[in-house]
């Protein structure tokens, strides 16, 4: 407000009024709450001043305002990591007010489960890479500890079992990868059938078909032409004479195989 003090000389008849104009402090400043965030621009949120003119400025990192005197502009092109922010009210005559507030730019996570596995049992050690948790989205198990990127999981479900693993990071949505893990179950015994002599080049194998797994021919040794590998049964021709071994395999993913092997021997 205005005061008026009175300025004189002897005598007192030489008063000469001077008028003082005083004025109350600045809004105090309050720059806002921090803020953690996953990109690097965000809305400010200082108070909008009812004395004085408020201005953004750096103290460290970086940060383009979209309007320094607004108490809630827009920030862009914040560094990776802590930016910190000042809001100082001013005006003329006043000491100013300020304070600041702390913008956290982390980086976007990044989740990597690791490769499908295709085993026999249903025990397997996991492989994601960083931190996260792991949680099943088909399929069972115990997964022993959850946090653990490269945790240990039993009682696996026969079939197909898939796993998520998820990664948070403050500020930044979550990142997710995923995992098959297919548990088979062991194959049949393989029975490649009796020992065969007789003359002549042309035979048949006579393998057992195994009830769990495929099975399939190949030729050991001697010489010959298994006309379907696959088929338990199949003709075999162009033998030479003595002993002529095929191997008859059974096998399932990610089983160990089984295999026999039957001796065709051709007498001259």
């Amino acid at each position: 407000g205005n005061t008026t003090f009175y300025v004189g000389f002897c005598p007192s008849t030489f008063l000469k009024p001077v008028n003082v104009t005083t004025t109350a402090g600045v809004t105090a400043s309050v720059a806002g709450t921090n803020q953690v965030i996953c990109q690097n621009n965000t809305t400010l949120a200082a108070n909008n001043p009812t004395l004085g003119t408020g201005t953004w400025s750096v103290i460290s990192g970086t940060a383009t305002f979209g309007n320094a005197n607004q108490f809630n502009s827009t920030v862009s092109n914040l560094s990776v990591g802590a930016n910190i922010l000042e809001w100082t009210i001013s005006e003329p005559g006043c000491p100013p007010s300020q304070s600041q507030v702390t913008i956290t730019v982390t980086s976007a996570p990044i989740a990597d489960a690791g490769a499908d596995q295709q085993i026999c049992s249903g025990t397997t050690t996991l492989a994601a890479i960083g931190t996260g948790t792991w949680t099943f989205i088909a399929g069972s198990g115990n997964i022993n500890n959850p946090n653990d990127p490269n945790s240990l999981v039993n009682n696996l479900a026969a079939g197909l079992n898939t796993l998520l693993w998820t990664v948070n990071v403050a500020g930044c949505p979550p990142a997710e990868d995923t995992i098959e893990v297919l548990v088979s179950t062991p194959p049949s015994t393989a029975d490649a059938g009796s020992n065969q002599q007789f003359c002549g080049s042309t035979g048949t194998l006579n393998a057992l078909m195994p009830t769990i797994g495929t099975g399939i021919w190949s030729l050991v040794s001697g010489a010959g032409n298994i006309v379907n590998a696959s088929n338990n049964n199949t003709e075999v021709n162009g033998l030479t004479i003595g002993n002529n071994i095929s191997e008859w395999t059974v096998s399932t993913t990610g089983c160990t195989t089984s295999t026999d092997q039957a001796v065709i021997t051709i007498n001259a």
